[in-house]
């Protein structure tokens, strides 16, 4: 018996069977950490996810109300708060399960919502025109721990997400035109205040062929028109073109000239010269409207400028520029012996062909309302004008734009025939071309186009990728290049256009006087 228990001994020290057992008992807890540790971990990465999906969705919001007009900055905030709910499912904090953003009311830098110029996020916004990019950072959440390192009593710390959006835009439908900053300095840079120059007048002139563009000039745009003569026309003529939507961030400018376009522009006023314009008639090159001008029709030809009686013998309308035409004295600012006046120049641009207003080719916004009231709607005085204005509702009674009184003139019928004397008479409604569609849509005496920074950005014909300072609407004032029976310009140069500030360019869907419609994609950049 003796010798049978060292021999059981050593048989059970030599016995293999069940050795992995105190293996496994020692090695339990660290699978157990593992294992802990990889569902945390999951846990934290899904939560993660989430905040991060909801700060994704909430700058995507936001940035789509970056439009530029006011209140742009408490819209975006609203959106990115209420626009998109998310929840945290992967959150146990003890919090709601809804993300939440904090309120900003500041268009700034600072906050849970920060507003940018630029993508680089180097200058803050200051104010709703200049909030391009938006940043949204959402409120922080926790996850408990489950399993590491002891159940339930530590938590992830602090999480958050942040992304940071803004808004690609692109403007289609617009002609392609394009103009330099008339307030750019002589050392190149400034900013379009539109508000400041709505109702100011705008002696705009084409840019001499491969020269510098100064400020004031105006020029094109490559928008898949074509760079052809007839290819603008078409552009500045016909009522039904096709162009392509491009950035309202940058433009490409494009070579052309302007001689090419005066005929096109004039069949807005229900002008149609021989050739091209006589061509495109009244339904192709639809007149505006309103088509009061400085000039006269009288009984001695056809529609066009140099059109003969047709050849039944058949007298036409043809516009000559009248007798009494308007035209106010330098000394006296005056003209006392007009008789015919289409809504006029400022004052101080109407006072010779060049003018001399103190701002060179920007006008004060002050013209003769007097005498345009006086010969065209028989109101004697400031007084009485200014008391028809009010009775019809118009809110800038007391000093309307061109286009308040233009307006105006549309939604009261007041454009009827008036005798001048002889043979002529003023005409303010078309008579040799048909508008199309319900008054002011579109309207055809308001155009819009971009403007640009010709001495900063080096435009010289044609330049790529030229940042776009503003997009603004334009009222055409009058018509372009008219020659008289001499041959002789009548009023503006075969480089001109005389146009007023209507204001920013309004991108919608074309009701209401706006042209071109605006399309907007929010996009993430980080």
């Amino acid at each position: 018996m003796a010798q049978a228990l060292p021999a059981a001994v050593h048989a059970l020290a030599r016995c293999r069977a069940g050795a992995v057992a105190p293996t496994l008992a020692l090695s339990l807890a660290a699978l157990i950490a593992v294992g802990g540790l990889a569902f945390d971990y999951a846990r934290l990465a899904s939560l993660d996810t989430e905040l991060q999906n909801a700060a994704d969705h909430a700058a995507l919001a936001a940035a789509t109300q970056l439009d530029g007009r006011p209140g742009a900055c408490q819209r975006a905030a609203n959106a990115a708060g209420t626009m998109v709910r998310n929840h945290a499912l992967f959150a146990n904090d003890g919090g709601a399960p809804a993300i939440a953003v904090a309120h900003e009311t500041a268009c700034d830098a600072t906050g849970r919502i920060r507003f940018y110029q630029d993508p680089q996020k180097a200058v803050a916004a200051a104010g709703d025109d200049t909030a391009r990019f938006v940043e949204v950072s959402v409120e922080a959440r926790r996850a408990r721990y489950a399993l590491t390192p002891i159940v339930g009593a530590v938590g992830s710390g602090d999480i958050t997400g942040t992304a940071f959006a803004g808004l690609a835009s692109a403007i289609c439908k617009a002609p392609p035109l394009m103009m330099c900053n008339p307030n750019e300095s002589p050392g190149g840079g400034g900013s379009v205040d539109a508000s400041a120059l709505i109702g100011k007048g705008l002696l705009a002139v084409a840019a001499g062929s491969g020269g510098t563009w100064a400020p004031g000039n105006f020029g094109f745009l490559d928008m898949g028109a074509g760079p052809g003569a007839s290819d603008l026309r078409d552009a500045f003529g016909k009522a039904t073109t096709h162009f392509q939507c491009i950035r309202t961030s940058s433009v490409d400018t494009a070579p052309g000239n302007m001689a090419d376009i005066s005929a096109a522009i004039n069949t807005r006023f229900d002008i149609y010269e021989n050739g091209w314009a006589a061509n495109c008639d009244g339904v192709g090159c639809p007149p505006a409207y309103n088509t009061v001008k400085d000039l006269v029709r009288r009984a001695d030809g056809g529609c066009g400028l140099n059109s003969n009686p047709n050849s039944s013998g058949q007298q036409g309308w043809r516009p000559v520029e009248a007798p009494g035409h308007y035209r106010p004295s330098p000394a006296t600012r005056q003209d006392a012996t007009i008789s015919v006046i289409g809504h006029p120049r400022d004052i101080c641009h109407a006072v010779s062909l060049e003018g001399d207003c103190p701002g060179g080719r920007l006008g004060d916004g002050l013209w003769d309302r007097d005498a345009y009231f006086r010969v065209n709607h028989g109101q004697a005085s400031t007084q009485d004008w200014q008391s028809r204005l009010r009775a019809d509702g118009v809110a800038n009674f007391q000093s309307p734009t061109r286009h308040d009184v233009y307006q105006w003139e549309l939604a009261t019928g007041r454009l009827g025939p008036r005798a001048v004397g002889g043979a002529a008479a003023a005409y303010s409604a078309p008579v040799c071309g048909t508008p199309v569609g319900p008054p002011a849509h579109p309207d055809r005496r308001v155009t819009s186009l971009a403007v640009v920074n010709c001495i900063e950005q080096g435009i010289n014909g044609r330049t790529a990728n030229v940042r776009v300072e503003a997009w603004l609407d334009i009222f055409l004032v009058e018509p372009s290049y008219l020659r008289r029976d001499d041959g002789n310009a009548a009023r503006t140069t075969a480089d001109q256009v005389y146009v007023e500030v209507i204001g920013p360019t309004r991108m919608a869907g074309g009701g209401g006087g706006a042209q071109v419609v605006r399309r907007d994609v929010p996009y993430l950049i980080e």
